[in-house]
Parts: C-alpha cells; structure tokens; sequence
C-alpha cells in the first residue's frame, strides 16, 4: 500500500535534516583543512574571509545540530528495541553536546563525542541487522572507529603520514557519508526501519 502523504513528510523532514547535515560536514571540512593545514599544526590561513577557527566553529555546529534533530524527529522509526533506543540516546546526546560545546569554546576543544560515537553507532549496526538502516549504521561506525584510531596516534607520529588530514577524512567526509546514507534509509524504510517497498511488503527469511 502507498504511503499517505502525511506519512511520507514525517520520513522525508528528518532525512532531509540528517541528509543536511551529512553534506554540510563534507562542504565544511574543505575550507576548515584548506585553512588549518595538512597536519595538527594550525597554518592560520584565511579561506573565504574565515581562518580555521571559524570554519571549526560552522563544522562543528551546524552539521552535529542538523543531523542530531533529524534524528529526534525520526527517532519513532529507529528506536524499536531497547538497545536500539539507548544507543541511538547516546548518539544524539552526543552529536547535541558536542555542538553545545563548540558553540561554547569556539570549536577549540577536543573532539570527546567520537568516543560515544563510534560504539553507539557500531550497537546500532548490530542490532538494526535485516533493516534497511544497517548500512548507514555501519559505514558510521566504520568511519568512527578509524576516526578513533587516529586519534589515538601521538601527533608526532600522525604527522609523519598526514593523520590530521587522514583523520578529517574519517570524522567529517566519511561520517558525512555514513548520515547521508542513513537519511537515504529513513525515507526509504517502514516504521521498524526495514525496506518499504511500493507494493506488498514481503519478508523473506
């Protein structure tokens, strides 16, 4: 059965909003890495009248905001379990603190939220297995958890190969991705997040 219209604007809002918010992080860390530089020592270039700082603020804002009300709006279609809703609490609490915090301190502090981040998406993949929001899910925490590794690299090291740039490669193109590909799932998923096609829905084991 066709999806009424009612129906079809309450999973097109939140993926629009996630969708936004995805592109944004990749539009964002173009001019943010052009001005910061290759490596973790900050260049002070200016990219469009803004140095890093500016460009740190708006990408650590604007996409985190984007995509964490996105998800409260969508969250009747991705809390089905208990688990699924207690990860996917920990995702928005994140993605919301982390703005909050940049919002506070001028996009200065260290990026904290990847560590909720990369486990909440990873149990979020887990348990959405035979959903049609798995691989959104999954491309999520898979760039999480190499954003995470990265991370974890002193900077010594990381600058010797480029970490910095590997690493917002991981954090924003990947993640960007990752939140795109889940928007994509949302509009295109039942209320229990598995594929709703136009016709009969049937499930095959």
């Amino acid at each position: 059965m066709v999806a009424s219209s009612p129906t079809r604007l309450r999973s097109a809002v939140p993926a629009l909003l996630i969708a936004l918010g995805g592109l944004a992080m990749i539009a964002l860390w173009i001019p943010f890495t052009l001005a910061h530089g290759p490596t973790s020592y900050d260049e002070e270039r200016v990219v469009g009248g803004m140095t890093m700082i500016g460009w740190g603020f708006l990408l650590g804002v604007v996409p985190n905001v984007l995509v964490g009300v996105g998800l409260v709006v969508a969250r009747s279609r991705l809390r089905e379990s208990r688990g699924r809703a207690r990860a996917l609490a920990v995702v928005v609490a994140a993605l919301l603190g982390s703005a909050l915090l940049d919002l506070a301190f001028l996009a200065l502090g260290p990026p904290f939220s990847i560590f909720l981040l990369a486990p909440a998406t990873l149990a979020l993949a887990v348990l959405s297995r035979g959903s049609g929001l798995r691989w959104g899910w999954a491309l999520l925490a898979t760039a999480y958890f190499v954003a995470l590794g990265l991370l974890l690299v002193p900077q010594a090291t990381s600058d010797g190969f480029g970490g910095f740039r590997i690493y917002g490669l991981a954090a924003h193109v990947g993640v960007g991705l990752g939140w795109v590909v889940l928007a994509a799932g949302i509009r295109t998923s039942g209320r229990d997040g598995s594929i709703s096609p136009k016709g009969a829905h049937t499930g095959v084991k």
